[in-house]
């Protein structure tokens, strides 16, 4: 954790120091231009006052000149007159100290100082260029060239005003006191128009030509007045930066400088400061970021991407045998992956164990289905037999309910037989035979029937247990649905309504049961009378005469025994319709047998599955390792 918040720091650090000193670098280099621009805006403002001044030093000398007033007149041969004397004094007067002299000159060429002493020199036929501007091109005011004074040895120019055609008024100017303001100027060339230097912040300079001391300047012009070069100075080259301006009235022309240097000391200094406020900047912005990134980033990561990046690489692979303890120290995401890591550790573990619980589950399952799959073979194979047992009650109820039927008919035509006899004793002897076979007769149903209500007994007996068997059956089926759960759910229903089904069926039993019951009662009683019917029709043939007495006791006891025929027919045909019911619930029972063997099977079935899916879910489980 430490290396990683030191390489967040150091990281952040240096994205902050590259952002500061972007900053610093365009900060410099923008103040640097505006000092640039700012000295540049200068020296063109220097240059500005300097044409300025020039043009109103010119102006003023051209207006002095002006208001001399000489003509030809006043030239009176190798003199002036005495007025042309007093305006050149005057002139002189006004200029003292930055002339040499006040002088007229004619067109001829012939010049007179302020004394009205003429010259012993023809301009004309010297040729000097400022007669020549003013009678011969016609110009108003010429400016010399600047020269050595004769006199004073000093270095002067010449400024001529044309007063009219003939006349020119002349001043010679000590160079000097015209700029005065200029000389003192370390960062100007003046020179004329040919190069001559005329001011210049090295004196070696003077009266030399600048366009051989720089070259460059020739290319000054009025499209081009700015320009930047190397020169060599005391030895050493230096950058420059100047600006040229031309001086109109004469043609002169000047250059103001200035030391790249110099422009550069602001933006130098400038940069300084802007370090030492990067240097601050960059502290606290370091330290701000730093406590921003532990609260913001550190802390709510909780650890270095590299150990959560391992961690979750080996969580992919499955394995969870990794040990994480906690030291309390541990924040966000870092602590919620080892809460995560526990988490999944014991919810894999206790599917592992759940695992073992359900693949144990459904073998026993699988086992007890497949008993449950025999028992309901054996239950189908029972519930056959009951069916066919009941089909053959039902049969045989329906023979006893004929013979119930025609007993009774029997029973009402002895009935009219007797009521015959007591017609006739005659014809009671001679049917007394018919009787006796017939009673004999009804006497072996009668038996038969006992016998029949015996077997009905031992039948329902079967049923009885059967139904006990089934219900048992179905109870088992039924825990054993609820063991299975959600898989059993539809084996518990068949469970249910087999049990029911077997109430039912113990039920109807029970009823049957206390029917033949009561059928071999009648039965018993039926036999016991038809043995004395017997005896008495034996008897009947000695006792002829006692024949009326008796057909009393013999027309109830026949009506008796049509009693119990109808009795019996009635209990048969009860006993039919119960029998019919019971194969009808049988038939049920036995199809429901068939839906609990298929059930059962389906749910064997899904068992298996259930055990192939715990077996897949065991083999998917072990990709996870957690011990």
């Amino acid at each position: 954790m430490n290396k990683f918040t030191l390489r967040i720091s150091l990281a952040i650090g240096a994205l902050i120091a590259a952002i500061i000193t972007a900053l610093i670098a365009l900060n410099f280099f923008s103040f640097q231009q505006e000092s640039a621009e700012l000295n540049k805006s200068l020296l063109k403002e220097k240059n500005a006052n300097i044409q300025n001044s020039m043009q109103e030093r010119f102006s003023a000398f051209r207006s002095m000149l002006a208001g001399v007033n000489i003509t030809t007149a006043d030239i009176e041969g190798d003199s002036l007159s005495g007025y042309a004397v007093s305006q050149l004094e005057l002139l002189k007067k006004i200029q003292a100290g930055f002339i040499e002299d006040a002088f007229v000159m004619n067109k001829r060429g012939e010049l007179y100082n302020s004394a009205g002493i003429k010259m012993d020199f023809n301009l004309k036929d010297n040729g000097d260029d400022y007669y020549r501007a003013l009678f011969e091109r016609g110009e108003t005011f010429a400016v010399s060239e600047p020269f050595e004074s004769a006199i004073t040895g000093k270095q002067i120019i010449v400024m001529t005003y044309k007063l009219n055609d003939n006349v020119a008024s002349l001043t010679s100017i000590y160079l000097d006191s015209l700029l005065t303001e200029l000389v003192i100027r370390d960062d100007l060339f003046l020179f004329t128009h040919q190069g001559t230097v005329l001011i210049a912040p090295y004196e070696d300079y003077l009266g030399k030509n600048i366009y051989e001391l720089r070259p460059k300047y020739r290319d000054f012009n009025a499209q081009q007045p700015e320009m930047s070069y190397q020169a060599e100075v005391e030895g050493q080259s230096i950058a420059f930066t100047s600006f040229w301006s031309p001086v109109p009235i004469n043609n002169w022309q000047f250059v103001t400088f200035v030391k790249n240097s110099y422009i550069n000391q602001g933006a130098n200094q400038q940069l300084k400061i802007s370090l030492l406020l990067g240097v601050v900047s960059l502290l606290i912005a370091i330290g701000a970021l730093l406590l921003i990134v532990q609260r913001q980033v550190l802390k709510p990561v909780g650890g270095t991407p590299e150990e959560i990046e391992k961690i979750m690489r080996t969580m992919a692979s499955g394995d969870f045998r990794i040990d994480l303890v906690e030291t309390g120290k541990e924040t966000g995401i870092y602590h919620s992956l080892i809460l995560l890591t526990k988490e999944l550790k014991s919810l894999i573990s206790n599917s592992h164990t759940l695992s073992e619980s359900v693949s144990s589950a459904s073998e026993q399952l699988n086992v007890i289905m497949s008993q449950s799959k025999d028992n309901a073979q054996a239950e189908f194979s029972q519930m056959e037999q009951i069916s066919t047992a009941i089909n053959e009650l039902s049969s045989t109820s329906q023979e006893v309910s004929e013979k119930a039927t025609m007993a009774e008919h029997e029973a009402r035509t002895a009935l009219d037989s007797v009521q015959e006899g007591q017609l006739t004793l005659e014809q009671n002897i001679q049917l007394t035979d018919s009787i006796n076979r017939s009673v004999t007769d009804n006497a072996v149903i009668v038996d038969e029937l006992r016998q029949f209500s015996i077997e009905i007994d031992s039948v329902t007996e079967v049923i009885n247990s059967i139904s006990e068997q089934t219900n048992l059956l179905a109870l088992n089926a039924a825990i054993e649905a609820a063991r299975a759960g959600e898989h059993g759910r539809g084996f518990a229903v068949v469970a249910d309504e087999v049990r029911s089904l077997a109430s039912k069926t113990l039920e109807s039993t029970v009823s049957i049961q206390q029917i033949i019951e009561k059928l071999q009662s009648q039965s018993n009683k039926a036999q016991s009378n038809m043995t004395e019917s017997v005896d008495l029709i034996a008897q009947s043939v000695e006792l002829a005469d006692k024949v009326k007495a008796s057909f009393e006791n013999i027309a109830h006891a026949v009506d008796s025994i049509s009693e119990i025929n109808t009795l019996v027919a009635t209990a048969s045909t009860e006993q039919f319709s119960v029998t019919e019911d019971i194969s009808k619930n049988t038939t049920m029972a036995f199809d429901l047998v068939q839906q609990n063997v298929a059930g059962v099977e389906e749910t064997l079935q899904a068992s298996n599955a259930l055990s192939k899916l715990a077996e897949k879910q065991k083999h998917d489980l072990s990709f996870f390792k957690i011990s």
